[in-house]
């Protein structure tokens, strides 16, 4: 998959001249809205309109053909029907039009709009131009008081410039984010609605934002991606930089993704790949539209001190100290126990009522006394084991929550730690909201919401350090050819560095027991690997197959299946040693694809298994198996010696430099891979190539 070429946004997104092509004066339809969206919102730049019924609209001169234009203007938007899109852009580009905004509907996501999306991408490509959209909700760009755009979401009486870009394959969704975000005082940078995607896509904008570094945060949401592993370095280079991306991927069902190709004409790769290289990247994965909205709010905020995953807790709510402890486990949170100091000093502010331990059963008469809360949340903050404080209101938290303010935001200031508040399923006024988020503390309006928003608040941190510590790749692979052969195989496991057992190939003449003097038995008695793919199903392997007769029956009854005159392969078994799963295939929207997971026959049940887009560290690799299930099955167990976890990395690096250098190869898939105790090393019996 080759990488995209870089586009600059900046003549687009800060535009000082528009051309609105299809412009009307009724400002009921579409077509007549962007106009009065850019004079409501206080455009500065020029404005000229293209078409033939009208001298002016609302004010502003208007050409009868985009040719007739006195001069280029750097972007115009595009009202008209489909059929008229593609003529209109062939003739923005010979104007010296560098960028249009295409709203009008009709094309890839239609079964008759194909082809014209075709020439929209054409003339694109001759031409220079970039196009966004067609199909699309157009863009907002507020610091540039540049709405090119329709709809309720625009039709405010202000837009606030903020540090939250939104970049959406749906124009309502992300018009939706973008409101919200208005609404709640945070404001948006930029706005892009892809739609179709003709041509600039969603990686295009992430790649130019994360470059241009003028967001604190970039919101995606995701149908389908054309070159996945682009975002995944310009998410790393954003986590770098200290920029977060937060997403929300839809057609994650079976259902989703039929729906999500019928809407853009994309398929979706496997959810399980997305979340996997998501978590990679540092991009922080949402679940629901409002999820979304709430990572804008929450990750604009500065960043948090190391140890966020370490939560001190005062709850003025004894039944919340359990369901916050429920929540900070499946966040993957802890509360760990304070200093013998700290308990000491909440044993003596609270003169012994409630409970000192984390998380703290606030008494009631210690929140109305400030001096007594003052005192209590520096203790908790000071405390070397609290990563991060919530307090956890009760009823009367939405009207004592202003008085508790500038203590608040002072103990974030001094202290660095990530702070969040929450009540019980209500939320203070705007007013107080928005001093809370100026001060750099969440606000939530239940527990399961704040320790969600501290979590995404600890793995920005994480991603950030964990990018500015990677190690650096190996050199690269020499160049291979596709192995086909199973001595071509075996071959592709030594530069991996996994043995394989002593095995023999039985010819049709020749004499199971005089190919196999010398192995140890029992055998297994199977196709080599290029005969067929999932030998197991077809009934294409046989295992614990003694010596003598036994080894006999077994080769007739392989060599039957296959057709009468194949060679059968005879193999030690492996007996002890940790079933793994290690593969690499080429994803329809990431490219080169690392998995790596829980193997054997319940590989697909258990569905312990993780991505990564390759080239991979051996870091990555760690990180990757210290979530999965895998790496408990690694460690020591009831006597059982700890397996060699180190090989197995350097395998799995391995296998992904060699795929990367093996040009043609579309998969190869070793299942299982045994791996022994440390210093025993890796052995595989098998391994599928295509």
């Amino acid at each position: 998959m080759t990488a995209s070429l870089t586009r600059d946004l900046t003549g687009l997104l800060h535009a000082r001249s528009v051309c609105l092509i299809g412009a009307s004066g009724d400002t009921a339809r579409v077509a007549g809205q962007p106009l009065q969206l850019l004079l409501k919102h206080g455009f500065s730049g020029s404005i000229v309109c293209v078409n033939p019924k009208y001298d002016n609209i609302l004010g502003q001169p208007c050409y009868p053909s985009i040719s007739a234009l006195p001069q280029p203007t750097d972007v115009a938007l595009i009202t008209l029907p489909a059929a008229q899109v593609p003529e209109a852009i062939r003739a923005c580009g010979l104007k010296g039009i560098r960028n249009v905004v295409v709203l009008s509907a009709g094309f890839e996501e239609t079964e008759g709009g194909r082809a014209l999306g075709a020439a929209v991408a054409r003339h694109a490509r001759e031409l220079g131009v970039t196009v966004v959209g067609p199909n699309s909700e157009g863009l907002w760009s507020p610091a540039s008081r540049l709405l090119l755009t329709h709809g309720t979401a625009a039709n405010r009486d202000t837009v606030l410039a903020g540090p939250v870009t939104v970049l959406s394959q749906s124009g309502s969704i992300g018009a939706a984010v973008v409101r919200s975000l208005q609404d709640a005082g945070v404001g948006c940078r930029y706005f892009i609605s892809l739609g179709n995607e003709t041509d600039l896509t969603l990686c295009d904008c992430v790649d130019w934002m994360v470059r241009e570094g003028g967001s604190r945060v970039i919101l995606l949401f995701i149908e389908g991606l054309r070159d996945g592993a682009r975002l995944i370095r310009s998410a790393r280079q954003a986590a770098g930089q200290g920029i977060a991306i937060a997403a929300l991927k839809a057609g994650s069902s079976a259902a989703g993704r039929a729906a999500t190709a019928s809407h853009t004409g994309k398929m979706a790769s496997s959810s399980r790949v997305y979340s996997s290289l998501f978590r990679q990247a540092g991009i922080t994965e949402v679940q629901t539209l409002v999820e979304l909205i709430e990572a804008g709010e929450v990750l604009s905020l500065p960043p948090a001190a190391p140890g966020g995953d370490q939560l001190g807790v005062i709850s003025a709510s004894g039944g919340c100290r359990a369901l916050i402890a429920d929540a900070a486990e499946r966040m993957a949170l802890s509360l760990p126990s304070f200093s013998a100091e700290t308990q000491a000093q909440v044993e003596c502010i609270t003169e012994g009522q409630g409970v000192a331990t984390n998380p703290i059963d606030l008494p009631v008469g210690t929140l109305y006394n400030p001096e007594r809360f003052n005192a209590l949340c520096q203790a908790v903050a000071a405390d070397p084991h609290s990563g991060a404080i919530l307090v956890q209101y009760a009823n009367r938290g939405i009207r004592q929550i202003a008085d508790h303010v500038p203590l608040l935001v002072g103990m974030r200031k001094r202290s660095g730690k990530a702070i969040a508040v929450s009540f019980l399923g209500d939320t203070p006024p705007l007013e107080v909201r928005q001093q809370l988020r100026e001060g750099g503390v969440l606000c939530a309006r239940e527990p399961d919401q704040a320790i969600r928003q501290l979590g995404w608040l600890h793995a920005r941190t994480h991603a950030t350090a964990l990018v500015q510590r990677l190690s650096p790749g190996s050199e690269p692979e020499a160049a291979h050819t596709v192995p086909h052969s199973w001595q071509e195989q075996i071959g592709l496991l030594a530069r991996c560095g996994i043995a394989v057992p002593q095995w023999r190939a039985v010819g049709p003449d020749a004499d199971p027991m005089e190919s196999t003097r010398g192995m140890a038995f029992p055998v297994a008695v199977k196709a080599f690997p290029q005969q067929a793919d999932h030998k197991a199903e077809a009934g294409l392997v046989l295992i614990g197959v003694q010596d003598g007769a036994p080894l006999r029956d077994a080769v007739a009854r392989i060599r039957a299946r296959l057709g009468g005159t194949a060679d059968v392969l005879v193999q030690e078994m492996v007996s002890g040693g940790v079933e793994v799963l290690l593969a690499a295939h080429n994803d329809p929207d990431f490219g080169p694809v690392l998995a790596l997971g829980t193997g054997g026959s319940t590989v697909e049940w258990l569905a312990d298994v993780a991505y990564l887009a390759m080239p991979v560290t051996p870091d990555e690799v760690e990180r990757a198996l210290d979530g999965l299930k895998l790496a408990q099955l690694l460690r020591p167990f009831r006597g059982r010696p700890a397996s060699d976890r180190a090989a197995l990395v350097a395998a799995a690096c391995r296998l992904a430099q060699v795929f990367q250098a093996t040009e043609g190869l579309q998969e190869a898939e070793i299942n299982p891979l045994f791996v022994g105790q440390i210093g025993a090393g890796l052995c595989a019996v098998d391994v599928l190539t295509q």
